[in-house]
Order: structure tokens, then C-alpha cells, then sequence
């Protein structure tokens, strides 16, 4: 044996002793960021390894991990050996009660097991069950889950009906978050959101409301919404008849993405700090779209962040005497447009700007198009400066080129906001390297500079 091997042999060793030297606790923490498969089979190191598992208070269980190489709709034989040796009494071996059960079957889904392994983790006084189950036929959760006194997060991603019992209370409920589900009744379907009295952070990505006309979510203690009702499958502009009334005065986060497919309504939305609207570009249906963006729109009068989308900003405003309905957003403070700002985006949003008299920055995120055409005598007929950006301190607009529509808007923003500090110009890569086209941008700024005010601008 060389001396590399000698060094290589008593590094090992080491190393062995340093982890056995470790106490259970520190042991057991280590474990638990294993997959769960991976913890048990450590029972097989030693005597003092052989059931320390069983002080584990998490349960993480992926399929995918299983996936066979050759063909992936066909289990390794590790899986089949898991789910049939030990896999049965994984949950009911437990020595102290559940903190956490995570369950992923996307492809090898088995209804009976996951029922028992849901039944023993609730008894189990488990608090957190996050399940994503791909199911082939209807599966009905135990009525267990939907009563417990323990729960504080569930999760939800299940492509099939949320078949929901009649006795629901989940009185430590914090965090529910719905994904692919179904929901088929009325009067079971607004229980489900009536008994969870203490909940904070409610979340429905991709959710059908079949058969349901009207739905209320009125939960006083909830912070923070996201609706994501964009699919992932079919076609993104269909119409339901679904009216979503949402009640929230501590509502404090508002997220939107879909294509307003459900009628939702907003009341009481007093607490509002935060509100991101993103709406795809649709030419289908755009009345309809445009009469449910406008009265999404109106229940964001508090919101002091901002995200709008192109389609948030061009559909909503092609209801019909939308501007007289608009609130005036005396708190909106930073406003970020994820879109591309053109000829038929511009003139809406100047209405917009005119009714959020206190924005202090601006985001121009993804840059403005070779169609906008700014003159400065129609802006002056149209809009007075000091009405238009009397308190904007910051402007941040990326994907600049140089072209004539940037600049003529830099422009207008500089004549327009006269206590602007700095401008942040975020440069394409053609721009970056071209120093000399930076310079002659920069001193066409600089000689709009008429008032005393000093405003930096800086080209990142």
C-alpha cells in the first residue's frame, strides 16, 4: 500500500469518526434533508444508525427519483422495493409527531398508499402536508385532512375534482395553496374558504370552477392572494361565468396572472401594498376582457407597488367609460410596467400617470418601441407638467437603444418632472460597447437641464 493510499484510508477514517462522533440530534437534522428513501437506507451503517430515522419529523417522497433510465414510464426495481418493504410503515414508525409530509406521485401514482400515508400523518398530528398527485382516475382525499386541528400549510397540486366533504374546519390553517384541482360545487366549495379562520396566504394556480356561478372569499385575516389563471393546458382565452368576490381589508399582496377568464371583484381592499396585474395580449373577446380589467383595476386604488402587464394596461382601458370610473391612486408610489410601451399602449397609460399624482419611480422594464411617436406640442396641449410628474424622483428604463422614440421620451420625462433625481439607463449589448453613442445621448439629456435641480443619469 502506497502512501496515498495510507492518506486516503486514514482521511476516511477520520471522517467516520467525526460523524459518529456527532450527537443523535445533529445526526437526525442531517437526515432530514435527505430524500426520505435515502434516510432509511442509512439504517443498514451500524447498530447506533438502525432506527434513527424514526425520530425523523419529515417525510419528502418524489416518484421521479425512481424514474428508469431506458424507459421512464417504467419503475427501477429500488421503487417496487421501497414502496413494498417499508414504505407501508414509513409513516406509522414515526416516534414523535409529523412536522412536515411532502408526497410527489407524477407517475407512478397509487391511490391506496397515499390515502393510508395521508390518514397516519394526520393522526400524527402532522402540520404541513404539500401533495402534487397526477392522478388517472378521481381520487378522494381522506375526509381527515379536510378537519384537521394540527394543519397549518396545505398544498394541493392534484388534476382532478376537489371532492370536498361536508364537515370542514381547519381552525390552524395558515397557507393553502390549490394547483390543476377542480372544484364542482358551490356550497362545499365557499365552505371550504369559510373554515379557515386564521389564514394568511391563500394561492389558486390553474383552478376550474365547474358549475359554479359565484364564489365569496371573505377571510379577515388574509395577507396575501395569487390567482394564476393561465394554464397550463388549452387554450388561454376562454370566458367562464364565474364571479370571484374577494373581501380582504388585511389583504396586504395581490397577485394576478391570467387572462381574466372569471369575473373577480375586489372589495374592502384597504390594506393593499402591493399588487402585480399580469394580463397576456388578447384580440379575442376584448370587451369582455376589457369590462373585467376595469373593475380589477378599480379595487387597486390603495396599492402603494405596482406591476402592470401590456395587456393589464391596453385591455382595461377599452371598456367603455372606464376613466370615469378610475380611482385616483393617491398612494401609488413605484410603478413597474412589464411591457413594451408603443403607440397604442401610450396614450392610456398618460391617463393612468395623470391619476397617481404621488409616483416617486417608474420602471420601464421591458423597454419602449420604435412606433411611439411623442411630439412635444401635443403633450403640452394635452398635459400640463406640473400635473403630470410632480413628485417622480426616479426613472429606470431598460433595453435602451438609443433610438429617437427613447430619447424623445427621456425628453418629455425631464421637462415633465421637476424634482427628478436620477435616471437609470439599463443598455442593450449593442449600445454598451458603442462609447461614443452613450456620450452624444448623454449631452442631448444634459441640455434639457434648465433648472437648478441636479438629476444623475447613469448608463448601466
Amino acid at each position: 500500500m502506497n502512501n496515498s493510499q495510507v492518506k486516503r484510508q486514514r482521511l476516511n477514517h477520520d471522517c467516520t469518526d467525526r460523524i459518529n462522533s456527532l450527537p443523535d440530534g445533529v445526526l437526525i437534522h442531517m437526515l432530514s434533508f435527505l430524500p426520505t428513501a435515502d434516510a432509511v437506507r442509512t439504517c443498514i451503517l451500524s447498530k447506533r444508525w438502525e432506527f434513527l430515522w424514526t425520530y425523523l419529523r419529515n417525510i419528502n417522497f418524489d416518484d421521479r427519483l425512481y424514474l428508469g433510465e431506458v424507459n421512464m414510464w417504467n419503475p427501477q426495481p429500488g421503487l417496487t422495493r421501497f414502496l413494498d418493504g417499508i414504505g407501508d410503515e414509513l409513516v406509522s414508525q414515526f416516534m414523535f409527531d409529523m412536522k412536515k409530509l411532502r408526497l410527489s406521485f407524477r407517475v407512478f401514482f397509487d391511490a391506496i398508499r397515499v390515502h393510508n400515508w395521508l390518514v397516519s400523518a394526520i393522526l400524527r398530528k402532522v402540520l404541513e402536508v404539500d401533495l402534487c398527485l397526477f392522478v388517472g382516475e378521481p381520487f378522494v382525499l381522506p375526509q381527515m385532512v379536510f378537519v384537521s386541528t394540527s394543519l397549518t400549510v396545505l398544498k394541493i397540486e392534484m388534476n382532478s375534482v376537489l371532492q370536498l366533504p361536508r364537515d370542514i374546519s381547519l381552525p390552524c390553517l395558515k397557507t393553502l395553496c390549490l394547483s390543476l384541482v377542480t372544484f364542482s360545487g358551490t356550497k362545499l366549495t365557499q365552505k371550504l374558504f369559510s373554515s379557515c379562520p386564521v389564514l394568511e396566504d391563500l394561492a389558486l394556480v390553474d383552478c376550474e370552477w365547474l358549475f359554479i356561478r359565484s364564489v365569496t372569499i371573505s377571510i379577515p385575516t388574509l395577507k396575501t392572494l395569487k390567482m394564476d389563471e393561465l394554464p397550463c393546458f388549452g387554450s388561454t382565452d376562454s370566458i367562464n361565468d364565474c364571479q370571484i368576490k374577494i373581501y380582504g381589508e388585511n389583504l396586504v399582496s395581490l397577485k394576478y396572472n391570467g387572462s381574466l377568464s372569471n369575473d373577480i371583484f375586489l372589495y374592502n381592499i384597504s390594506s393593499l401594498v402591493v399588487a402585480y396585474i399580469d394580463i397576456p395580449n388578447l384580440y379575442k373577446m376584448d370587451r369582455e376582457i376589457a369590462r373585467r380589467g376595469a373593475k380589477l383595476l378599480r379595487g387597486l386604488g390603495n396599492a402603494q407597488y405596482v406591476r402592470m402587464s401590456n395587456g393589464a394596461i391596453e385591455s382595461v382601458f377599452l371598456a367603455e367609460n372606464f376613466l370615469d370610473h378610475l380611482p385616483i391612486f393617491r398612494k401609488l408610489v413605484h410603478l413597474k410596467l412589464n411591457m413594451v410601451i408603443g403607440a397604442c399602449t401610450i396614450g392610456a397609460l398618460m391617463d393612468l400617470f395623470q391619476r397617481s399624482p404621488n409616483l416617486e419611480s417608474i420602471v420601464f422594464s421591458k423597454g419602449i418601441g420604435d412606433d411611439l411617436d411623442i411630439r412635444d406640442d401635443v403633450w403640452k396641449l394635452k398635459y400640463a407638467p406640473e400635473c403630470l410628474f410632480p413628485h417622480l424622483k426616479t426613472i429606470d428604463l431598460h433595453w435602451f437603444h438609443g433610438i429617437k422614440t427613447e430619447i424623445n421620451l427621456l425628453k418629455l420625462v425631464l421637462k415633465f418632472a421637476p424634482v427628478l433625481k436620477r435616471i437609470n439607463i439599463h443598455c442593450s449589448k449593442i449600445l454598451l460597447q458603442d462609447m461614443n453613442k452613450r456620450d452624444e445621448i448623454f449631452k442631448q439629456l444634459l441640455m434639457l437641464e434648465d433648472s437648478p435641480r441636479v438629476c444623475t443619469i447613469v448608463f448601466l
